[in-house]
C-alpha cells in the first residue's frame, strides 16, 4: 500500500475507536519491514532506482517481497480479533 492509504486507513480506523495515535501507529508500523532492503541495498541514495523498486513488482534485489511482511500484517490481525 502506499503511505496515503496506511494514513487514510489509520484517520478512517482512528475515527471509528476514538484512538488516532494507535490506529496510525499501527497502520505505519506493519510496513517498516520494507525499510530493510531500501537501507541495505542503499536505494535512498538513489531516487530513481528507489522509484522503480517500489512501483514495480518485481524483486530486482532479491530481497524486497518476502513472507514476514504476511506474517506479521496476519499475526497482527489475529491478536487483534482474539484480544477484542
Amino acid at each position: 500500500m502506499f503511505w496515503s492509504t496506511h494514513l487514510a486507513a489509520g484517520l478512517i480506523v482512528g475515527k471509528i475507536t476514538g484512538h488516532f495515535d494507535a490506529a496510525l501507529i499501527g497502520s505505519f508500523a506493519t510496513d517498516l519491514d520494507h525499510f530493510v532492503p531500501i537501507i541495505r541495498n542503499k536505494l535512498f541514495l538513489h531516487p530513481f532506482r528507489l522509484l522503480k523498486s517500489t512501483i514495480t513488482e518485481d524483486d530486482s534485489y532479491g530481497n524486497e517481497r518476502h513472507i514476514l511482511h504476511n506474517i506479521f500484517v496476519w499475526g497482527g490481525s489475529l491478536n487483534h480479533l482474539i484480544i477484542h
